[in-house]
């Protein structure tokens, strides 16, 4: 799911809506809270794991629906809570800082991550220039969580980078991506049809570096469907 943006319903201007904040109303007539999205597709494997996390509800109203907007034919889908608590408020709110991002289900070892993609780091190993993206692995069930990037991004991929580049990593290592979570950092690779990964250190101030060395990827705990 990417080209991920809110969007304000006809229905939302009409009596018993409410107006929060970030595309989130309040709707008084049925007690709850409601946010419609709009995507270049609504992944369900991705709705799947993330709606339990939010205690959301995905509407019959617009799934399934596209919409031609300015940018082209894009799909719609409205979400709601099944209350109005504090802690539904919390949830959806978090939900909403999905606007803007790109969510993925990234697969490693024949296991599935639910990940946002914060960016890309290059660095040169075996005397080849590379970039790979970067994936922030959503680690929370209780959707308290938003996805905004919980790490320091320009100078952790700088760092990072250099880090890479220092190590002897034989030049047919393919690197496929680096996965965030907590505060670890798993540079994957695939070498002779083995998956690997190496693992980094930070935190919220500065790059660590490398823990261990050719880490086998089942280390890496994260939400696995």
């Amino acid at each position: 799911m990417k080209n991920i943006k809110s969007v304000i319903l006809p229905k939302y201007s009409s009596p018993g809506y409410e107006p929060v904040a970030f595309g989130v109303h309040r709707n008084s007539r049925a007690g709850n809270y409601c946010i419609c999205l709009t995507a270049d597709d609504m992944n369900e494997f991705i709705l799947d794991a993330l709606l339990p996390q939010y205690g959301l509800n995905c509407t019959n109203d617009y799934y399934g629906q596209e919409i031609v907007t300015e940018n082209g034919t894009v799909c719609i889908a409205e979400f709601e809570t099944s209350k109005d608590s504090l802690a539904d408020l919390q949830r959806i709110m978090n939900f909403a800082s999905a606007v803007g991002k790109e969510i993925v289900d990234y697969e490693v070892n024949g296991n599935t991550l639910l990940c946002v993609r914060t960016g890309e780091v290059s660095f040169t190993a075996g005397g080849v220039a590379r970039t790979v993206p970067v994936f922030s692995v959503r680690t929370d069930g209780s959707g308290m969580l938003s996805f905004e990037p919980r790490y320091p991004d320009i100078p952790f991929t700088a760092e990072m980078g250099r880090c890479i580049a220092s190590k002897d990593i034989p030049a047919e290592m393919d690197y496929k991506a680096v996965l965030i979570q907590g505060f670890r950092a798993y540079m994957i690779l695939e070498y002779k049809g083995v998956t690997l990964g190496f693992e980094y250190g930070f935190d919220e101030k500065a790059f660590l570096g490398m823990i261990k060395g050719k880490l086998f990827i089942e280390r890496l705990r994260g939400y696995i469907r």
